[in-house]
């Protein structure tokens, strides 16, 4: 419970949209310790759009060339919507593989975050350390955290919207200021 409270912590402190998906697939890998964590954000298309990765080298992200979009086992997982834990990622056979450099991964737990009661994202983790399965308690923790990054995740976006529209004003108050002076 203290590892989730500074997880929490960790990602609610963030108001930037690009830092706060590393740090929530940061936090998610750390909560349960395992090698690898993954976070697909849904675009408006439906399709993921944005893929923060944790475990993996930048030099490794580019061997593997594009982020995924969706299909295969991460897809299923996205139009599941709700947590799935999958034992041994080569034998389940909605699979479709890895692109070339992929590292091996066995284990799969998926947790959906929901903001404002749509999908936005998934949380991907594989591979604990130690090669144990994922556990119930492992399921609690990730979902406990994804409420969190949902409402950081909100937070964002909103703080985002307020520096647009700030900016607009900022503008609009030069513009009548000038208006004003040619009065």
């Amino acid at each position: 419970m203290l590892a989730l409270n500074s997880a929490a912590v960790a990602i609610t402190s963030e108001l930037e949209l690009g830092p706060l998906l590393q740090r929530i697939v940061d936090a998610a890998r750390a909560l349960v310790g395992c090698k690898y964590a993954a976070l697909g954000v849904l675009g408006d298309d439906g399709f993921i759009e944005r893929f923060p990765t944790s475990g993996i080298s930048e030099h490794d992200r580019e061997q593997i060339g594009h982020p995924p979009r969706g299909h295969g086992l991460l897809g299923v997982m996205l139009r599941a919507g709700r947590t799935l834990r999958i034992p041994n990622i080569g034998e389940d056979p909605r699979r479709i593989g890895f692109p070339a450099h992929h590292p091996v991964m066995v284990r799969l737990l998926g947790v959906p975050i929901f903001a404002r009661g749509k999908l936005v994202g998934m949380l991907y983790l594989t591979d604990k350390l130690g090669g144990s399965e994922f556990t119930e308690e492992d399921e609690w923790l990730v979902q406990l955290l994804s409420t969190h990054a949902a409402t950081a995740i909100t937070n964002a976006q909103l703080h985002a919207e307020n520096v647009v529209a700030l900016r607009g004003m900022v503008r609009e108050r030069a513009r009548t200021q000038a208006l004003l002076r040619v009065s």
